[in-house]
């Protein structure tokens, strides 16, 4: 297994160096843009999307080309090897890598807690039924992974002991294995949730409804480009933060592209994963959490000693999010797509 994960990221990284070859190094060079991964086809990823699809970040004049990279520890991968400018993903990977002598910080939260349905089989009315159940989760380690975790310990379970952790590599497959019965139970984001609903596989939490803090999908950078390029890094940012409004105004654009990127043309789950997302996940203002970042320092200082010494505030750097909301930018953007929205 981690084998064919070596071999799949230094695919993509041959695939990054192909498509920017002729380009400079530096970020903010005029000859290359940004380039930003993402990192599920998922509803938490839709700010990044709608900010591209609407022009936001030219607006701002950055040029940025989105790249789709399924696994927040292979996005990082290709940040420490500067294939990558910036990152949209779950803030795990970044504290682990830090540990590990990077200096990655989380610019951003988008969703601060976890966005997830917890879906199972017929059968499973209760917590407790999950005892020697089969649970489906994307990778070990990734996000769907970590909140099948604090999930199972939250409701009094042994994450190793009581259940059985599959690991299956998408939504799709665990929606797929969920159909068949592979499994019993699984983490599903929408518009994947809607779909389990549609087939009649059951919600039995919606795990960002617990009560967790937890740094979910997160705008990353290199620490060096907030101070070497931070102008830039503040004009991308000014594109996500106009995105979120332009999301909660302009509700059929922003199914539309949720559309698009998901390859759903089901009206019911467009607007499903349209209101969910908007109600139970988004950050409006998107400072990163500090308690989140300090439940996944917890959680890693299980089998790393190193995080035992770490401090959340290590792995953050709010001050883009800061400047935007002191300088008035923040409102001006709210007020205007409010307008704009009715």
């Amino acid at each position: 297994m981690k084998r064919s994960i070596r071999q799949f990221a230094s695919a993509i990284f041959l695939l990054l160096w192909i498509v920017g070859a002729t380009a400079g190094n530096a970020v903010g060079q005029s000859e290359r843009p940004l380039r930003v991964a993402w990192s599920s086809i998922s509803s938490s990823q839709v700010i990044l999307w709608v900010a591209h699809e609407a022009g936001l970040f030219k607006k701002y004049g950055v040029a940025a080309e989105l790249v789709y990279i399924p696994s927040g520890p292979l996005i990082i991968q290709a940040m420490l090897a500067r294939e990558i400018d910036i990152a949209q993903t779950a803030a795990p990977a970044v504290v682990a890598a830090n540990l590990s002598g990077a200096n990655l910080v989380v610019a951003a939260g988008i969703n601060n807690t976890f966005v997830y349905s917890f879906r199972v089989r017929s059968g499973i009315k209760t917590v407790g039924d999950l005892k020697g159940k089969k649970i489906g989760v994307t990778r070990i380690g990734a996000d769907s992974h970590t909140a099948v975790v604090f999930a199972l310990k939250k409701w009094g379970l042994d994450p190793d002991r009581d259940v059985t952790v599959l690991q299956l590599g998408g939504q799709p497959e665990i929606l797929a294995a969920l159909q068949t019965g592979i499994v019993d139970a699984g983490p599903l984001s929408y518009p994947q949730a809607g779909r389990a609903r549609q087939l009649g596989i059951s919600e039995l939490a919606d795990i960002g409804g617990l009560g967790i803090p937890y740094q979910g999908t997160a705008i990353v950078m290199r620490r060096e480009q907030i101070e070497s390029h931070r102008e830039l890094m503040l004009r991308f940012m000014k594109g996500m933060v106009e995105g979120i409004y332009l999301y909660l105004n302009r509700e059929e654009f922003a199914m539309s592209v949720i559309g698009k990127y998901s390859r759903i043309k089901d009206r019911e789950l467009l607007a499903e994963t349209y209101r969910i997302n908007g109600q139970r996940y988004l950050e409006k203002i998107p400072y990163p959490t500090v308690a989140g970042v300090q439940n996944i320092i917890e959680q890693l200082a299980l089998k790393n000693p190193k995080a035992k010494q770490a401090r959340p505030e290590q792995f953050i750097d709010s001050s883009l999010v800061a400047e935007l909301e002191q300088s008035g930018f923040i409102r001006q953007v709210s007020g205007a797509r409010e307008v704009m929205g009715r």
